[in-house]
């Protein structure tokens, strides 16, 4: 009889300790995922920065672009107003 209940003390023990562990390792699941999703909304947000900085130099590139071209279609007009006026001199 006190084999059975050292038998039954055993089980119980062994379904305690394995109850615990398997609450230990849903819990340690359960923090990987909360740090998993942390982790992703940071890039998310990281990439979303990116994404509003990229169109900023976009911006800044075209305008100073256009401001470019602006000035060589300046130095043209200029030439060419230049080229009338000495074909008008020589004539």
């Amino acid at each position: 009889r006190e084999t059975l209940m050292t038998a039954q003390n055993m089980v119980e023990d062994y379904k305690t300790n394995a109850r615990k562990e398997a609450e230990l390792l849903v819990r340690e699941a359960e923090i990987r995922t909360e740090t998993m999703f942390k982790e992703a909304q940071e890039k998310v947000i990281k990439i979303h920065e990116d994404i509003v900085d990229l169109k900023g130099i976009r911006r800044h590139f075209k305008e100073e672009l256009k401001r470019l071209i602006d000035g060589h279609l300046k130095m043209l007009e200029f030439d060419k107003e230049r080229e009338g006026e000495t074909s008008e001199q020589e004539a």
